[in-house]
C-alpha cells in the first residue's frame, strides 16, 4: 500500500512546513503592516491622491505575500484592505463601505495575495523536487 505524504508547503494553515525557507508569518505580516503604515503616513503628508496611496499599500501586500503561506497572505490582504479603507479613503482610521469600489479592492487584494503565496509554494516545491533528483 502506498504511503501518501503532504507535498505542498503552503497547505498547513498558518504554519510552514519544517523545511520551508520562508520566515514566520507573524514577522512578515508585522513588517508589511509597518511598511504600509509608513507609506500611508508619507503619502498623506505629501498629499498624494487616493489611488497612488492605495496602489502603494496593495504593492506592499503583494510583495510581502511572497514570503507567506496562503492563509497568512489572506489575513494580510484583509489587514491591507482595512488600512486602505481607514486611512487612504477616510481619515483617522474611520472605516466605511463604499459599495462596488470596496468590493473590487477587497477582491483584488485577496486574489493577488493568494496567487503570489501559491506561486511561492509552487516554486519551493519545484526546487525541492529538483534537489531530490540530483545524485
Amino acid at each position: 500500500m502506498a504511503h501518501t505524504t503532504q507535498t505542498r508547503t503552503g497547505s498547513q494553515g498558518f504554519t510552514r512546513a519544517p523545511q520551508d525557507p520562508r520566515p514566520p508569518a507573524p514577522l512578515v505580516v508585522g513588517i508589511a503592516f509597518a511598511a504600509q503604515l509608513g507609506w500611508l503616513a508619507l503619502a498623506l503628508t505629501v498629499g498624494l491622491p487616493n489611488l497612488a496611496t492605495t496602489v502603494g499599500v496593495v504593492a506592499v501586500a503583494i510583495v510581502a505575500s511572497w514570503w507567506l503561506v496562503v492563509p497568512a497572505s489572506l489575513a494580510l490582504a484583509l489587514i491591507s484592505f482595512l488600512a486602505v479603507d481607514g486611512f487612504a479613503e477616510n481619515q483617522l482610521g474611520q472605516l466605511s463601505w463604499s459599495g462596488n469600489h470596496d468590493a473590487v479592492l477587497l477582491l483584488v487584494l485577496l486574489v493577488s495575495c493568494a496567487v503570489t503565496a501559491e506561486l511561492r509554494s509552487g516554486a519551493i516545491e519545484q526546487a525541492r523536487r529538483r534537489a531530490a533528483r540530483r545524485p
